[in-house]
């Protein structure tokens, strides 16, 4: 027998072929490390389906936190060895807008860079707090790192497990909206700063646009 047929000796061939198309469709569950109680995904939160064996519930909170920051290593990491590059070979930004000078581009693009770097550094250091719709849950975080988590223990003793999902989930995505806004994560959008991202690929075309050539 086919070793991948195991447990499914039952089942026709067309049967079996079926099972595994429709299997093959649905997206795994996200899955930490063995033995993780809480997984932190850009998606939310899982907890292990027998997480009130492991833990008492009055530690869940600290759980989430310490999967919080593994979820931001991680994410690092990733960062780390794939790093985003700039697109060489694209369309050349028009320049119409500064007058076709390169050098009002870049000065343009300096003081976009200067007015969001003002505006993240105003968030620096700022706390924020978040409580779930379902007021079981609450959380807070600091430079965009979540520093607390508290879980109603009585709650969450007899709560079933997508519902402490859902409300951790409400929590931490409330925090990372709240701790850094979408004007600041998406970094500087002015348009001068967007034409020196598109530049950016291609140094010899910046040298053409600097008049360093002839």
């Amino acid at each position: 027998m086919d070793d991948r047929r195991w447990g499914f000796a039952g089942l026709s061939d067309d049967e079996y072929a079926a099972f595994a198309r429709r299997d093959a469709d649905v997206p795994a569950p996200a899955r930490g490390e063995p033995g993780e109680v809480v997984v932190v995904t850009a998606d939310g939160v899982r907890l292990a389906d027998d997480w009130r064996a492991r833990i008492d519930p009055r530690r869940l909170g600290a759980e989430v936190v310490a999967a919080a920051g593994r979820a931001v290593s991680a994410e690092l990491a990733a960062a780390v060895r794939d790093p985003v590059s700039s697109p060489a070979g694209g369309p050349a930004p028009d320049l119409a807008p500064w007058g076709g000078s390169f050098a009002r581009l870049v000065e343009d693009a300096r003081r976009d860079v200067a007015r969001f770097s003002a505006a993240a550094s105003a968030l620096q250091g700022r706390a924020v707090t978040r409580t779930s719709a379902g007021g079981h849950v609450a959380g807070s975080a600091r430079h965009g790192v979540v520093t607390e988590v508290t879980v109603d223990p009585v709650w969450a003793r007899g709560a079933h497990v997508r519902d402490l999902e859902a409300e951790l989930t409400d929590v931490l995505v409330g925090l990372r909206r709240h701790a850094v806004p979408e004007a600041v994560s998406q970094g500087p959008t002015h348009p001068a700063t967007v034409a020196l991202r598109q530049l950016a690929g291609d140094p010899a075309r910046v040298v053409r646009l600097a008049g360093m050539t002839s």
